[in-house]
C-alpha cells in the first residue's frame, strides 16, 4: 500500500467556522430577547464567548502551529500534547503496534486509536486533512498490526518447536 510519507495535522475550516457560528448564535439567542430572564441573558452571553475563544484558539493553532503527522520508513511521528499545539512527538514503531480501532469520541464522531507496548495513542480524524486520508491511514497501520501479529506469532512457533 502506498501511503503518503506526511499528513496535515491541523483543524479544519469548517470546523473552525462551526465554533464560530455556534458561538455567534448563541450569544444572539441572549441578545435578541428570546430569554426572559438577566441570568439566562448572561448564560448565553457566557457560553457565546466560550465557543468563540475557542474558535480563535483553533485558528492560532492552526496559523502559527502548524503540525504533520509524519510515516517514516520504520516509525510513525504523531503530535500529541494539549490541542496538539505543542512540539512535543510521539515516535511510534510500527514493530510495536498491538491493534488499531475506532472508539467513539465525545458522541460527534470517532478516534483511532493505535495501541503499542509503550502505551495507546489517539488520532483525532478532525485534524487530518479528509476522510479519504483517514481510512488510508487506519488501512496502513491495521495492516502493520496484522504483519506484526503473524511475526510474533511466527518466533513463538519457532520457539516451541
Amino acid at each position: 500500500m502506498d501511503v503518503p510519507n506526511q499528513y496535515p495535522y491541523n483543524p479544519r475550516l469548517g470546523t473552525i467556522l462551526v465554533f464560530f457560528v455556534c458561538g455567534f448564535g448563541e450569544m444572539s439567542i441572549g441578545l435578541w430577547g428570546f430569554s426572559y430572564f438577566w441570568f439566562r441573558l448572561w448564560l448565553h452571553i457566557l457560553i457565546g464567548l466560550l465557543l468563540v475563544t475557542f474558535a480563535l484558539i483553533l485558528s492560532v493553532r492552526c496559523i502559527w502551529f502548524e503540525r504533520y503527522l509524519l510515516l517514516e520508513i520504520d516509525s510513525m511521528l504523531l503530535p500529541i500534547g494539549t490541542l496538539q499545539m505543542c512540539r512535543r512527538t510521539a515516535k511510534i514503531e510500527y514493530t510495536s503496534i498491538r491493534r488499531v480501532w475506532k472508539r467513539l469520541f465525545y458522541d460527534r464522531g470517532f478516534a483511532l486509536m493505535v495501541e503499542t507496548e509503550a502505551g495507546t495513542f489517539k488520532i483525532l480524524p478532525w485534524l487530518l486533512p479528509n476522510k479519504e486520508s483517514c481510512g488510508a491511514l487506519e488501512e496502513f497501520l491495521r495492516q502493520k498490526a496484522l504483519e506484526n501479529g503473524r511475526a510474533k506469532k511466527f518466533v513463538k512457533e519457532l520457539v516451541l518447536r
